[in-house]
Parts: structure tokens; C-alpha cells; sequence
């Protein structure tokens, strides 16, 4: 089932201190305004939650956690510093469905929803953040910010950037490394030779993850 994207909801987090609604009516929306107005808040809370849906329960709840400088679990909280620690902390997404029902997911510190185990395998929010392209001016310098004498490898953009965010049932990154982290070897630690099973299965292997993502 399809679903679009039709409302943001935010509450002390970033920039925002009181609920601040987005809607989004098109398919292309542009987001501009002064320094300082909020727009990376915006795409902050958009990216949270879409990944929100592949991570742990942690790895998302650490984001609304009341900032203590005694405890380093919440050292990476994103709630806004101005707001009490017992204010709310959340982001509320609003889908349609193809078939014109909405649905709500919010996501805050006791509450992410928005992964499948956690919600009667409700994978909306999963094919949404794979079908997300959040790729901003930050990420593309990493494709030039090397000098012009030296040899440009992207490799490492991809493996931080881009991989990972590839998922279905498993992450694209892991599956990467470990069927490429080496060949298969003899007891000894050499190389198996060309022609032998372990070789053929291995090269196999390697065809099959070629092909599973055109």
C-alpha cells in the first residue's frame, strides 16, 4: 500500500518549543526562510523520525530524553533547551493511504511506533524512509572536498551515507561487508583456487548482490 506524507507535528525539539504544525499538500514542497527560522530543525525531525523506524528503541528514545550532564545517555538529547525537563518531547507524523485513510504516528521518548515489531507489523514508516532521499548539501560536499591533485574515492560517502539507509529486511551495508570482507581462504589462509566450490558459491554469492537492487 502507498502512503504520502501530509502533516509534521513537532514539540519541543530543535528549535521548536510549542507544537509547531507543517502540511504538506504536494508531492514538491520548498522549505526557505531566514537563519535561524527553523529549517534544519524541520529536516532534523523529518530524519529522526523516518530512521526512527529501523533503529532500536534506544537508538530513538535517546533524542527525548531531559538533557542531564551527570548521565552521558542523555548526551545526544535533541529537546530544546529553553523548554522545563517535564515538558512534552515529540514528533507526530500524519500519512494517507492510497486508499484515503490517515493515520497518525508519534514517536517520543516511552513510544516509537513507528517500527514494524512495535506496531502490529505496520510497515508504512519503514517504505517511507526507503523511499526518502535525504541527501543535502552537507552529504554532496563529501563528494568534492578533496583537492584536485589527489584521486577522489567515494567510497566512504557511500558506507556512512548512503548504505546503510538502504534497507528492507536487512541492512544493505551489513550485507555488503559481510559477503565482500574477504574470500574464502584454506585452513592455512590461502586464497581457495579457481574452479572449486567454495570459489564458485563465493562468486556466485557476489552476482546475486549485484543484482538484488536493480
Amino acid at each position: 500500500m502507498k502512503a504520502t506524507l501530509e502533516s509534521v507535528h513537532i514539540k519541543n525539539f530543535k528549535a521548536f518549543q510549542d507544537t509547531q504544525s507543517f502540511e504538506f499538500d504536494n508531492k514538491n514542497v520548498l522549505v526557505f526562510g531566514n537563519n535561524g527560522s527553523g529549517k534544519s530543525s524541520l529536516f532534523w525531525a523529518l530524519y529522526t523520525f523516518l530512521q526512527s523506524s529501523i533503529k532500536e528503541d534506544t537508538g530513538t528514545q535517546k533524542y527525548f530524553r531531559a538533557f542531564d550532564p551527570l548521565d552521558k545517555d542523555t548526551h545526544q538529547s535533541l529537546r530544546n533547551v529553553f523548554m522545563d525537563d517535564g515538558e512534552d518531547s515529540y514528533i507526530e507524523v500524519v500519512i494517507k493511504e492510497d486508499n484515503g485513510n490517515k493515520k497518525t504516528y508519534k514517536i517520543e521518548e516511552g513510544n516509537i511506533p513507528t517500527i514494524p515489531a512495535n506496531n502490529g507489523n505496520d510497515r508504512n514508516i519503514t517504505l517511507l524512509n526507503s523511499a526518502s532521499d535525504f541527501i543535502n548539501y552537507k552529504l554532496l560536499h563529501n563528494f568534492y572536498r578533496g583537492s584536485h591533485k589527489v584521486e577522489i574515492n567515494i567510497w566512504s560517502v557511500f558506507e556512512r551515507d548512503i548504505f546503510p539507509f538502504l534497507t528492507d529486511d536487512r541492512n544493505w551495508m551489513d550485507r555488503i561487508k559481510g559477503q565482500t570482507n574477504d574470500v574464502p581462504r584454506t585452513p592455512r589462509g590461502y586464497p581457495v583456487s579457481n574452479g572449486s566450490r567454495r570459489k564458485d558459491g563465493f562468486v556466485a554469492d557476489l552476482d546475486q548482490l549485484n543484482t538484488d537492487r536493480h
